[in-house]
């Protein structure tokens, strides 16, 4: 078994507008991407993004009249980048594009297939409660991402890999910071645990690997 090591550049920053408030993550995390094939995937693959994973943004709900206006979370770049990583530690040779290639294209750039990658599911949920003197923050993140493998005869299979966390926060300052915190903290795991099913569900299926397992 081969375990990648991919570090992937989560450079978000969550947006509390009631204070002002902007916690950039301080460290990036690392997939570990486990290949019982002790090598890529093997072929020719143009990887699609849909814009609606690379323009994730949404409104984050809280709990508090304090960091209750226009708190928005914007992590579509820093998602798309990720993935494009990761997928390039995956597969043998990617080619990156805007749109899906025709069949004319991949006839002509002899390629294997299309992988298609997707959001199937993204919810936020931020919460305050008062502890005696100081504020107590729970952020709770849910994604799943999904991806679809079309070969050149049109065969398609589908993929997923999903993940939750739940972040309690208590230290930090004030009310937005600390929601902040709690916020980056749960985006950062979430997608972590989601970015490294998907990829290790990709690099271990037995239908995309033509040959044995290596050991």
């Amino acid at each position: 078994m081969k375990a990648v090591n991919v570090l992937a550049g989560l450079a978000m920053v969550v947006l509390l507008a009631g204070c002002g408030t902007k916690v950039p993550p301080a460290v990036d995390p690392i997939l570990n991407v486990y290949d019982n094939y002790n090598r890529p995937i093997p072929g020719v693959y143009v990887l699609i993004q849909d814009p609606d994973l690379k323009r994730l943004n949404r409104e984050v709900k809280t709990s508090s009249m304090a960091c209750s206006s226009q708190n928005n979370l914007d992590v579509g770049t820093p998602l798309s980048h990720s993935l494009s990583r990761t997928m390039d530690n995956v597969f043998a040779t990617l080619l990156h594009q805007e749109v899906p290639p025709t069949t004319e294209e991949l006839s002509r750039l002899n390629a294997t297939g299309v992988i298609r990658l997707k959001l199937q599911d993204f919810q936020t949920k931020l919460e305050f409660s008062s502890m005696l003197i100081k504020e107590k923050a729970t952020a709770t993140v849910s994604i799943t991402l999904g991806a679809s493998v079309t070969d050149s005869k049109g065969n398609s299979r589908d993929y997923s890999g999903g993940g939750s966390r739940v972040v309690t926060g208590e230290d930090g300052g004030s009310t937005c910071e600390i929601g902040a915190l709690a916020m980056t903290s749960a985006i950062q795991q979430t997608m972590r645990d989601a970015l490294e099913r998907l990829a290790g569900q990709l690099a271990n299926a037995p239908e995309l690997r033509p040959g044995p397992v290596v050991k």
